[in-house]
């Protein structure tokens, strides 16, 4: 087994195990019967102390890190063959579809952040107050998240075709 194809799988192997951990995460409630709880968070969640925040921050540079890394060893010699056309059409959609998800998710934190400054009681939460929610109320799975994108994303902008 060579060195890219070792990359490749532990990569592969890191994204499934965070997907599954999520998955668990998000679907274990309604097998524990607990789907009627909902979150206890206030209308404005609080800013958290700032150590959980500077750990948030690091999991995410680290993992942004990681990824960056694996992008480096995996594309470390040029393919032996080129990608076909339905494989960069793909690839181009996927990122494609990604960046557009991440403009829009931008677009919905500037609407929420300007409802909640103007009426505050809407019901119209920016992303940070989610954010803030999650991160007081399933922590693990928010760090499993932040990690998980952050190391596709490091492996996808730093990829290096030399």
């Amino acid at each position: 087994m060579t060195a890219k194809q070792l990359t490749s799988y532990v990569f592969l192997g890191g994204t499934a195990v965070v997907m599954f951990a999520l998955l668990v995460a998000l679907v274990g409630p309604l097998i524990a019967g607990q789907a009627s709880d909902s979150w206890k968070c206030p209308t404005a969640p609080p800013p958290p102390p700032v150590g959980p925040s500077i750990r948030y921050i690091s999991a995410a540079v680290v993992s942004f890190a990681v990824g960056n890394l694996l992008g480096l060893v995996r594309y470390r010699f040029p393919p032996a063959s080129a990608l076909s056309p339905g494989q960069l059409i793909l690839y181009q959609v996927v990122i494609t579809v990604f960046f557009l998800t991440v403009a829009l998710l931008l677009l919905y934190e500037t609407f929420g952040t300007w409802q909640v400054a103007v009426y505050p009681d809407s019901k119209w939460w920016p992303i940070t107050s989610f954010v803030r929610c999650a991160t007081e109320q399933a922590t693990w799975q928010t760090v499993a998240g932040i990690c998980g994108v952050s190391a596709l994303v490091g492996h996808w902008l730093h990829r290096r075709l030399d």
